[in-house]
């Protein structure tokens, strides 16, 4: 992609990530990639969502593949991911309804429940993304989050697929790294709304999907999320996120984060954990030790920790190497008098 290419992305990235650092923070956001969402849904990752508009498609295979992606079956998902594979494969260029359609759908296709659906929408997401060129440009903020945090899925098929995609596209590390940087707003969006808006609710029809999926899901939604604002911080220059630090700082600082410490699912732990040691490297003087401490040595021991114990180890470790008064001054578990005794 041309240098004037990436002109173009930071100019429509800065109307983007103006709703980002809004009033309020604005991490909070009802908008992303400079829409507001109708009245049918808030959120590109909901089940509950208008279809996309199919008129204008003149293949009717086509037409067929994106209404079988919007049934609830996973194999018959599947199929209509493959479908559409072959046809925007067989095609030099594409027309534009098909890419405004797929950019409707994407999102919420890259976190569906069936590994195999997820892959094939990155692999997808990939092929349409280097097909369309510089048309893409305008709908990288409505994307981009749900991209990259695809890179971060919990299954090694699923984020291959995702980083296949993306380098598919961008082809260098300076380019990608580059992308991370012009649409910091929009991920960031992404990344908080999955994390303080998003519930198993608004992610899984209850009718359709078991209680464990529906959990699952909704998991490593918030698992990925974090993971992408973790490597924002240890990977994005201190000065390229100086616009974004009070959000970024409201953001660390939500009770609701740190309740995520005592998660039932290990994944969401280990990314909450990982989380916080970057925040004890790149931002430690905005942290709230009180709540943090109450939240990693408190409520975080009353959770069986077997499939994250080396992570909630090394955190405990870090964050008393940090400041050692989170066992004294800002421990408020019930057993904070024998502590003091124990540490003297």
């Amino acid at each position: 992609m041309s240098k004037k290419q990436f002109k173009n992305q930071a100019s429509s990235s800065r109307a983007a990530s103006g709703l980002f650092t809004a009033a309020n923070g604005a991490f909070g956001s009802s908008t992303q990639g400079g829409r507001t969402f109708g009245a049918v849904s808030s959120s590109p990752l909901s089940y509950v969502y208008e279809p996309p508009d199919l008129t204008s498609i003149s293949e009717p295979n086509t037409i067929v593949a994106f209404k079988n992606l919007q049934k609830k079956d996973s194999t018959t998902k599947a199929k209509a991911l493959e479908d559409l594979l072959k046809s925007v494969s067989s095609y030099e260029s594409f027309e534009d309804a098909v890419l405004d359609a797929w950019i409707k759908v994407y999102p919420r296709t890259s976190i569906d429940s069936a590994r195999r659906v997820r892959q094939l929408a990155h692999q997808l997401q990939g092929l349409i993304a280097h097909t369309s060129g510089k048309r893409f440009v305008k709908h990288m903020p409505d994307v981009v989050g749900a991209w990259l945090a695809g890179l971060f899925d919990s299954d090694k098929m699923v984020s291959r697929a995702a980083q296949e995609s993306f380098k598919h596209t961008f082809q260098t590390d300076e380019k990608m790294q580059s992308v991370w940087k012009i649409y910091l707003g929009p991920i960031l969006q992404f990344c908080s709304d999955a994390v303080f808006k998003e519930n198993i609710n608004t992610l899984s029809d209850e009718r359709t999907v078991s209680p464990d999926d529906a959990s699952a899901k909704h998991a490593r939604v918030v698992a990925a999320a974090l993971s992408a604002v973790q490597y924002v911080l240890e990977n994005i220059s201190r000065e390229a996120l100086i616009k974004y630090h009070p959000a970024l700082d409201e953001f660390v600082n939500s009770k609701e984060l740190w309740k995520l410490a005592s998660h039932t699912d290990a994944s969401v732990r280990k990314a909450i954990y990982r989380l916080l040691d970057v925040c004890l490297v790149k931002r430690p003087e905005v942290l709230n030790l009180e709540m943090i401490s109450t939240s990693i040595l408190v409520s975080g021991l009353s959770v069986n920790q077997t499939a994250s114990s080396l992570d909630y180890a090394r955190t405990i470790a870090r964050l008393t190497e940090y400041n050692p008064k989170i066992w004294t001054e800002f421990y408020t578990g019930s057993g904070k008098r024998r502590f003091i005794t124990i540490l003297g």
